[in-house]
């Protein structure tokens, strides 16, 4: 944890990725869990996005014509939020700001929140 900003500003690009996702309820939580610790680490905000999208997709080698976005032609799955996460990670990790979900090309809209 420690180490992490320090890397982060040393240019070091930085994937989410975990290892103990198995113990995780999904493989979701366990996503969201980790990009929560990289932004109480201290890695920036932007950064910890990019871990946990663009970097990852890079690592793996998804990446579509333009990673970290949602163009056509991208390979993408997007997660809608009713808050900011470049504000607050918690945001993203919170699950009452979540609306809906875009997978393979559905929506799937959360109980709660009126369809957009």
């Amino acid at each position: 944890m420690r180490t992490l900003a320090l890397m982060h500003d040393a240019g070091v690009k930085i994937t989410a990725g975990s290892d103990v996702a198995i113990l995780m309820p999904s493989p979701p939580d366990a996503l969201l869990r980790e990009l929560h610790l990289l932004a109480k680490a201290g890695v920036p905000l932007p950064a910890v996005l990019a871990a946990g999208t663009r970097h990852s997709a890079e690592k793996i080698g998804q990446q579509a014509t333009t990673p970290g976005t949602i163009t056509v032609g991208s390979i993408a799955d997007a997660l809608l939020l009713d808050a900011d996460p470049y504000a607050d990670i918690a945001h993203l990790v919170d699950r009452s700001h979540h609306i809906g979900t875009l997978r393979a090309g559905r929506p799937s809209w959360d109980e709660g929140h009126p369809q957009a």
